[in-house]
């Protein structure tokens, strides 16, 4: 994968909403680069966070009063010169992912990545505080697995939904036993695996 030598830290996330994770790479002294995963080992650059200003991110969430975005990102300025740390998760939750990182100096930008026309459909998965947890959920759609997901109480995971339909949950509960869940996503959605005790 381009650009993986140097990289001080290697987030993973669904950058596209596919089901399958992506990875961040985050370096001390250049712009940060987040991939989407193509399958098969086969990553591409996701542009939907450049810090051009050109690749549909931005500094700032949508606002239909504000003036159009500029030629170049306050952000790109910032985080050209290194990231101390950072990560991908959608901040806005509009089911697109957005970058949150540090600079060396302590300060914290994020970029919103815009999807365009692209519909965005996820679904949002949380054990509730309280809950027995941590849990591992499995995930999967038409008997393929997409992605695995550690739920600690109150900390939601989010899955990528290219096409509405059905999604299949399957955990562990706190007695031990196995449990599934069929959750038909037509639209974003939010579930909760178990009632707080």
């Amino acid at each position: 994968m381009k650009g993986i030598r140097g990289a001080r830290r290697l987030p993973t996330c669904d950058i596209n909403g596919d089901g399958r994770q992506g990875v961040a790479l985050l370096y001390s002294n250049r712009n940060p680069m987040v991939f989407f995963n193509r399958g098969f080992a086969c990553f591409g650059l996701a542009r939907e966070l450049s810090l051009s200003g050109t690749g549909g991110a931005m500094d700032a969430p949508p606002d239909p009063l504000a003036p159009a975005p500029q030629a170049k990102l306050k952000a790109a300025d910032a985080l050209q010169r290194g990231q101390a740390a950072g990560t991908v998760l959608d901040l806005n939750c509009d089911g697109i992912a957005d970058l949150l990182a540090v600079t060396p100096q302590g300060d914290v930008w994020a970029l919103f990545g815009k999807g365009g026309d692209r519909q965005t459909l996820a679904l949002t998965v949380v054990l509730p505080p309280g809950a027995a947890g941590p849990v591992t959920l499995s995930v999967s759609r038409d008997r393929r697995r997409i992605g695995m997901h550690v739920l600690r109480p109150g900390l939601p995971a989010t899955i990528g939904v290219q096409e509405p339909g059905p999604v299949h949950l399957e955990w562990t509960g706190a007695d031990g036993k196995p449990q599934k869940r069929e959750v038909v996503v037509e639209r974003p959605a939010r579930v909760e695996l178990a009632p707080a005790p």
